[in-house]
């Protein structure tokens, strides 16, 4: 650093006339001690001068001069707050040099006013240092001669960690501020009269408060429903002694239009700095919602008791961890146990018959070890009465990250009554099917007694025919013809009962076999039948649109359900025509169709179709003649094939049956 020139000192030494009459020792002696006396004064000036310059070196204010613009001497603590090392670098460098740009006009404008003589206050800067960085100074500067020219003093004080903590600080404040208004719950602080300090945005919201209302100072009490304000008051006493719990209430709250709503209040205390209660934070939550599905929940369960009362439905909750199990009220009425009764596994086992108490533990074992819901029903012998009783449990479990189960729950049902309406069906179905057994048994021996003797009229009187054909009558012949028709539709209506008997039974077994459904089946009916048609004069007809006629089926029950429907298409059709069609269908399945012009079938008629003995027309005065089981097993022996029947019929216009084999 350059060193600063010592002030110098002028002695103007006069010597007077009235001096001219003292000796030339004593005009040496005076001289002398005036120069003494002078020298004494510039080491006085000079000893001042070096102290004056030690302190400012050793200021940890940085100090600088500058003069006519550029810099004359700066200390220590300037060389280090513009990163320099030597005065060299940074003396006699414009002092704008190391102004920030957006401190250059004003620094213009204060050395233009110290030029007037005027100190200047302090105000913040910002300086570059050498190596480019910013650094935030405040700075104050002053007028003065130095070296003999004017010259302007600054004194500089880095203040960038004093900038750095007031952004922090700002930005905390935002931060915090964000905060509260961001939160779900509305933020509160209240004095201990109950007056509001503070409330949030979301308080605002929570009472619908317009946003220029001003809450301070009025009490938290306006904006709590009556029926709790003995609470509020409660609580603020509560608050004004120290507590360290936080304290969580709800109350009925109201909104800036009187509204009311449900809200949640959760506080806490605030202190001074010595301790005493000083403050109440508050957080507020609508909580409405989830006190009208509370409320829900409440009537939901008041339901589900009173459902399982009469459904006699109790449920219950089983704990791995204690093994011990809670249950509802009915389901202590059902296993007839109290309060006081010990609700573990060996309790529940005590409950149940001893004839099953072994399976049902084992079976338990199983389902946790296979991970498997609890399904069963089982008996119980109550604890109360000694009764027994058929129960119907259900559970499921809830494992663990280990795969242990942790809780089970379930539901147990009383259902003895509908085991004792089971037992009552079972006995019912046992005795029906005793008999079914005794009438198809019936049926086969009558069937027997009549077949035998209608066969044997039928030989005597063909033989009866061929011997007398020549001098027969028309008449006579046509006795025969009548005779020979009435004994086959008796032998039919044997078959008939006797097929629905093997059906309804399960005696019969069919025997499916790869067949051609035109050649086997088809081709022989339309024969067999052709001669009836023709007598009745209608237009009977088989159609083939598919040469691949194969199919696996059981050929007896398949011919005989071919035999019904053109059977009763060719009785029920008095003109017009009977068309049998064999195709296949989009999806390339077997369709066999046939189709008459006949009566037709009403649609009141239609869902009885193919129930047993069912006939559209009863009584003596019925025109066709039938016993309503031809189509009941046709819809039967579909079933057997593997094939389903539909019908679409129109009263007086005929029907059409569509057999679709799968």
């Amino acid at each position: 650093m350059k060193k600063k020139k010592s002030l110098p000192l002028k002695t103007t030494v006069k010597n007077k006339s009235s001096l001219r009459n003292n000796s030339a020792s004593q005009k040496l002696s005076k001289q002398k001690k005036i120069i003494s006396d002078l020298k004494k004064v510039q080491l006085l000036l000079t000893d001042s001068e070096e102290r004056y310059k030690k302190l400012v070196e050793l200021s940890p204010d940085a100090i600088a001069v500058h003069s006519e613009g550029k810099f004359v001497y700066v200390n220590k603590a300037g060389l280090d707050l513009i990163g320099a090392k030597t005065g060299k670098e940074i003396v006699g460098k414009p002092v704008l040099s190391i102004v920030h740009p957006d401190s250059k006009e004003i620094v213009k404008e204060r050395v233009k006013k110290m030029g007037e003589g005027k100190t200047m206050s302090l105000i913040e800067e910002k300086f570059i240092r050498l190596d480019g960085t910013i650094v935030d100074v405040e700075v104050a500067a002053m007028p003065l001669v130095y070296n003999g020219k004017p010259s302007i003093q600054v004194v500089a004080r880095d203040i960038t960690q004093r900038k750095l903590l007031e952004t922090q600080l700002a930005e905390t404040d935002i931060y915090y501020k964000t905060l509260v208004d961001a939160s779900p719950e509305g933020i509160s602080v209240i004095d201990l009269d109950g007056k509001i300090i503070f409330a949030s945005s979301k308080l605002y919201e929570l009472w619908a408060l317009p946003k220029d209302y001003n809450l301070s100072g009025s009490s938290i009490t306006d904006w709590i429903h009556p029926d709790y304000h003995n609470l509020t008051f409660r609580r603020i006493k509560k608050f004004s002694v120290p507590y360290s719990n936080f304290v969580s209430d709800e109350y009925k709250m109201r909104r800036y239009d009187k509204s009311v709503f449900w809200g949640q209040v959760t506080s806490t205390q605030i202190f001074d700095k010595d301790g005493k209660v000083k403050a109440i934070l508050s957080l507020t939550r609508d909580i409405t919602d989830r006190k009208k599905a509370e409320e829900s929940l409440r009537e939901a369960e008041y339901w589900l008791v009173q459902s399982q009362k009469v459904a006699q439905l109790g449920s219950y909750v089983l704990s791995f961890n204690t093994g011990l199990w809670t249950s509802s009220e009915i389901l202590d009425e059902i296993f007839g146990i109290g309060k006081n009764y010990e609700r573990s596994i060996e309790g529940w086992s005590k409950i149940i018959h001893p004839e099953q108490r072994e399976e049902m533990l084992q079976y338990f074992e199983n389902i946790i070890k296979n991970k498997q819901p609890f399904n069963k029903e089982y008996r119980i012998i109550r604890e109360n009465d000694k009764i027994e009783r058929w129960v119907f449990g259900l559970g499921e479990f809830v494992y663990n990250e280990d795969g242990s189960p942790v809780t089970m729950f379930g539901t147990i049902q009383d259902i003895t009554e509908r085991k004792k309406v089971q037992q009552e069906i079972i006995e019912a179905k046992n005795k029906a099917e005793k008999s079914d057994r005794l009438k198809s048994e019936f049926l086969a021996q009558m069937s027997h007694e009549i077949r035998t003797p209608i066969n044997i009229i039928m030989n005597f009187v063909s033989l009866i025919k061929e011997e007398v054909k020549q001098d027969a009558s028309d008449d006579l012949k046509t006795s025969y013809d009548i005779i020979d028709s009435a004994s086959r539709r008796i032998i039919r209506t044997i078959d008939l009962i006797l097929n629905m008997s093997e059906v309804q039974t399960g005696t019969y077994e069919p025997t499916k076999n790869l067949i051609d459904i035109n050649k086997d089946v088809l081709d022989r009916l339309y024969n067999e039948y052709k001669n009836y048609a023709v007598r009745k004069n209608l237009d009977f007809s088989l159609k083939k649109e598919t040469g691949d006629t194969k199919i696996l089926l059981d050929e007896y029950s398949a011919t005989q359900i071919f035999a019904n429907l053109i059977d009763n298409a060719v009785k029920y059709t008095n003109n017009g025509k009977v068309e049998i069609l064999v195709r296949r269908n989009d999806d390339k399945k077997l369709v066999v169709e046939v189709k008459d012009t006949g009566i037709g079938i009403s649609e009141e008629f239609l869902p009885l179709l193919f129930e047993s003995f069912a006939q559209e027309e009863h009584g003596y005065t019925r025109k066709f003649d039938g016993n309503g089981l031809g189509l009941a097993l046709v819809k039967n022996y579909c079933e057997m094939n593997d094939a389903r029947v539909e019908v679409h019929s129109i009263k007086g216009m005929g029907s059409a049956f569509r057999v679709i084999f799968n």
